[in-house]
């Protein structure tokens, strides 16, 4: 397994933030997604290339969208006209549906590299190192005995 954890990691490409904690991160979630999935080194040298593109195009994506967000925000705020807010509020339209895109594109860039099977499984691997990440943030809080 740690094999092919390594062999994955060199098809992987590297994430915008450098500092040790992304790289971690990252290392994880490749570690997780490939055990979860069951990605045969074969099926890694196609599929993580074709994640990290979508990876990125969706962190621009997100970005897009937190920017147009504040501009909306700061324009409400600041009293800006009508005609300023429309613009703000169309350019944030145009972000969340541009979002909306990104999001129903993967299935079919997967389906060039995996089985429909091993697609269903990385969503599920991907909501489950999504979860197991906030727990370790934001740990449960233990429920009083009663």
């Amino acid at each position: 397994m740690l094999a092919l954890v390594m062999s994955v990691s060199a098809y992987a490409q590297p994430g915008a933030g450098h500092d040790g904690w992304r790289e971690r991160v990252r290392s994880q979630k490749i570690a997780f997604i490939t055990s979860e999935v069951g990605l045969t080194p074969q099926e890694a040298e196609k599929f993580w290339p074709v994640y990290n593109q979508l990876e990125e195009e969706r962190m621009k994506g997100v970005m897009e969208l937190g920017r147009s967000f504040s501009d909306l925000e700061k324009a409400i705020e600041s009293g800006a006209s009508d005609k300023d807010i429309e613009q703000k509020l169309k350019a944030y339209a145009r972000a969340q549906a541009h979002q909306n895109e990104l999001d129903s594109v993967p299935v079919e860039r997967f389906e060039k590299v995996l089985s429909k099977a091993k697609i269903a499984k990385l969503y599920l691997a991907e909501e489950k190192f999504r979860r197991q990440q906030i727990n370790r943030l934001h740990p449960p809080k233990p429920q009083p005995q009663r």
